[in-house]
């Protein structure tokens, strides 16, 4: 479906689909997978990626379609520059 296989393709799964993030697979899930249709990008017939931000998925787009991917999102990096006077 565009997932891959194991943990990490049902986390992808459950991101996309906007299920609770397990990484476990529940009865819920089975019904979603059973219904689901794979990944679609926005922008189709060249290789690229696409990153969905609200939902932490990379839609890796190539000659085999769409492949959805996790992403952890992580703060945002902050610093602190002193200045010596």
């Amino acid at each position: 479906m565009g997932y891959g296989t194991g943990r990490n393709a049902l986390i992808a799964f459950q991101k996309y689909e906007g299920l609770k993030v397990t990484g476990q697979l529940s009865r819920e899930d089975i019904e979603a997978i059973m219904n689901a249709t794979a990944p679609q990008a926005k922008d189709s017939g060249y290789r690229h990626v696409e990153v969905d931000l609200d939902r932490q998925v990379l839609l890796l787009m190539d000659d085999g379609g769409p492949s959805a991917k996790f992403f952890r999102s992580q703060p945002a990096a902050t610093s602190s520059t002193t200045k010596k006077a």
